[in-house]
């Protein structure tokens, strides 16, 4: 938990989870064509983003899916919890509010609302 919830062990540890998701998530949400992507589990916030982006570099489609996160841990949150490509990230309390804002999330991006 430790280590990965570091910025060097979430970029060296999570990579090959990006790799394996990014692909298939792509592929559900160009076939399901959501209107808003949530997300519940701090792990699937980077292959979701990044298959999102990857969407909208491969079409010529202006639209737009939105995403957001809804953090459900109370105090000792997982750093991937946080991720700055998000639109909306709902959190429970002021210590999870506080470590979004430390990960480098804006007011407008953070809802507290628990």
């Amino acid at each position: 938990f430790a280590w990965s919830s570091t910025r060097w062990g979430e970029r060296v540890g999570f990579a090959w989870y990006k790799v394996g998701l990014v692909g298939n998530l792509k592929k559900y949400f160009v076939e399901s064509q959501p209107d808003l992507v949530v997300s519940v589990h701090p792990l699937l916030q980077v292959p979701s983003l990044a298959a999102l982006k990857a969407m909208r570099d491969e079409s010529d489609d202006p639209r737009r899916i939105p995403f957001a996160t809804v953090v459900t841990d109370y105090t000792t949150c997982h750093a991937t919890w946080f991720d700055k490509g998000v639109d909306k990230c709902f959190v429970p309390t002021v210590e999870t509010k506080e470590f979004g804002e430390r990960r480098g999330l804006t007011s407008s991006q953070l809802v507290m609302h628990g």
